[in-house]
């Protein structure tokens, strides 16, 4: 426990194997994790004591063996063909694999891992590929070879993430490329769980419809944007008679994919509106309109009156979250901050500053410094600096990947 306790950070633990003469051994090594790529890896000296359980090919229960070294060797007396790093995902590390090892894990991972080791599978790799250690090639390669997995978190997992290398790495002229990628990665998983509602369906199954809902709506799916327009049709003429697990991912898929009558529609019911979910459904779908001058009208529905203001921290973290209205929701707050400035960092100091972080332009990061170095943020300074520091993130991750996910999406058929 000591060297869990008194030392900061989290340990990696990189694992090889190797068979001779009909002997497996598996080599480990320890340092620490660091988030940001450009922390020098090597040179901490920390070590941990860990308790390190393995699953293999060979033997499902696994083995389980105490690192006390920066380096250490695992002799087995029979070769695997594959080896987990991470038995039950119960151990407080970082796992990595050589590619290799990676894609034969990952083949395995839907009959041999379990809910939560898949879901270590996907966190590690992810992480791996946004501090630079993993190529983004590996982690969409590992996306696709967990194509068939039907757990909503393993699937929740993977399209977190795959909609933010869409947001930070995919130019515009390659966006349909991607969007066919993503649509053959989801699409026959939303086809074999179906649109509709069933009476049978479990919480999970209906969790799971409207992820896949959302993320399918965002790639464009035809399937996906038809079912979403006709559960919000639904809800307009019966909000009670739509599930309320699917309604507020449909209400973002049609916006998204609405257009200037669709958005007069939803004004209009936001004017109408009876109770409190109905008023959030639509406003925040007038925020998800991909309209530049539809998202000029949201923007002035302050103006207006019609947006509460308790409601301005999620509102406008809303449309600081849209690329679509970024700049016109930025420029709107600097040129009326000195009125917003306490109901949009309401709420914990965060509100809406912590939406600026979803932008990934170094001019932006720039404009939200200089801002505010001028014009303090009341109880939301920390809010800035990771705000500025998600910027920096996602900007170094343009620079290290943005070309590797040019060339993967020339390989990719359009579909």
């Amino acid at each position: 426990m000591p060297t869990f306790v008194f030392q900061p950070g989290v340990p990696l633990i990189s694992l090889s194997t190797s068979c001779s003469d009909g002997s497996g051994r598996l080599d480990l090594r320890q340092q620490r994790f660091f988030v940001s790529p450009e922390r020098p890896q090597s040179a901490s000296n920390q070590t941990w004591q860990i308790p390190i359980c393995t699953k293999t090919s060979t033997n499902a229960a696994g083995d389980c063996t105490l690192m006390t070294q920066h380096e250490q060797a695992v002799p087995s007396p029979s070769c695997a063909d594959w080896v987990f790093g991470n038995r039950d995902a119960k151990g407080y590390y970082r796992a990595e694999y050589a590619p290799e090892d990676l894609k034969k894990v990952a083949d395995n991972a839907e009959h041999q891992l379990n809910v939560p080791e898949r879901i270590a599978l996907v966190e590690d790799t992810w992480a791996l590929t946004r501090t630079g250690k993993t190529a983004v090639t590996d982690f969409l390669d590992l996306a696709q070879r967990l194509r068939s997995d039907q757990n909503r978190h393993v699937v929740g997992s993977l399209a977190r993430h795959l909609e933010y290398i869409s947001d930070s790495l995919v130019p515009i002229g390659q966006a349909e490329p991607y969007r066919a990628a993503v649509r053959a990665q989801f699409a026959p998983l939303a086809k074999t769980l179906g649109w509709s509602a069933r009476a049978s369906d479990t919480d999970e199954q209906k969790a799971l419809r409207a992820n896949l809902l959302a993320t399918l709506g965002s790639a464009a799916d035809p399937d996906a944007i038809a079912a979403a327009r006709k559960i919000v049709e639904q809800y307009i003429q019966n909000p009670t008679s739509v599930d309320g697990t699917i309604s507020g991912s449909a209400f973002t898929v049609a916006a998204e994919n609405g257009d200037k009558d669709f958005y007069d529609r939803l004004t209009s019911a936001l004017a109408g509106a009876k109770t409190s979910d109905e008023y959030n459904h639509y406003l925040y779908a007038l925020a998800a309109f991909r309209e530049p001058d539809l998202l000029e009208r949201t923007i002035a529905l302050v103006d207006q009156g019609r947006v509460r203001q308790q409601d301005y921290p999620r509102f406008f973290g809303a449309l600081l979250s849209n690329p679509a209205s970024r700049q016109s929701a930025w420029k709107y707050l600097k040129n009326h901050w000195q009125d917003l400035a306490q109901k949009v960092t309401s709420f914990g100091g965060a509100g809406a500053v912590s939406a600026l972080g979803n932008s990934c332009s170094a001019e932006m990061r720039d404009d939200v410094k200089q801002f505010f170095a001028a014009h303090p943020a009341p109880g939301a300074q920390r809010a800035v600096q990771q705000s500025l520091e998600k910027i920096d993130g996602c900007i170094d991750f343009q620079r290290r990947e943005g070309d590797n996910l040019k060339r993967w999406l020339m390989t990719q058929p359009l579909n």
